[in-house]
């Protein structure tokens, strides 16, 4: 059983942001066992609520590692068709981005953690704690590219830019067991 709970409601102006956890019932318990989610709802905001946390991630000083992130054309549209729910961006949404291809928030966040996963903790998934990020734009094909700071204390900050250099995932943070 997971017991869902909602974290928080923001009015971010332009939209509203609905932050939610997700918390499994297991016996022993284990509190390390938890999902957050933030859905962002377009043309809902102006209600005059709180406008939340910013995200903004100080990134730290010093040349990032940079991971380029390949992924073929179709892997969006394969994990779309094997979920209940649409999971890929929309032909109108793409078109009005630009672009033809299937972008997928799930494929893009699983290829940041098997980045960070390779860069941080020598791809030992017993290390990986937890990741999260902030997607500013969407993500179409040509592959994206990671730049991760690590800080050495278990902590590492990543950004990701699109070809043409654009930030499209910001404020990521990953944690890790040193």
């Amino acid at each position: 059983m997971v017991t869902g709970t909602i974290t928080g409601i923001y009015d971010k102006g332009s939209g509203a942001v609905i932050a939610t956890e997700a918390k499994p019932s297991t016996r022993p318990p284990r509190p390390d066992l938890h999902d957050a989610h933030v859905g962002v709802y377009p043309r809902r905001g102006r209600f005059g609520g709180d406008r939340g946390p910013s995200g903004r991630v100080e990134q730290p000083a010093g040349a990032p590692t940079t991971r380029h992130l390949r992924h073929t054309s179709d892997q969006a549209l394969l994990y779309a068709c094997r979920r209940p729910q649409p999971a890929a961006l929309g032909p109108q949404v793409r078109a009005s981005a630009g672009s033809t291809n299937p972008s997928c928030t799930a494929v893009q966040l699983r290829l940041h953690g098997a980045a960070l996963l390779h860069t941080l903790c020598e791809s030992d998934p017993d290390r990986f704690v937890s990741m999260a990020a902030r997607f500013s734009k969407p993500v179409f094909r040509p592959d994206p590219h990671v730049n991760i700071w690590e800080t050495g204390d278990g902590t590492a900050y990543f950004q990701t830019l699109n070809e043409a250099g654009d930030v499209v995932i910001d404020a990521g943070q990953g944690v890790y067991k040193l």
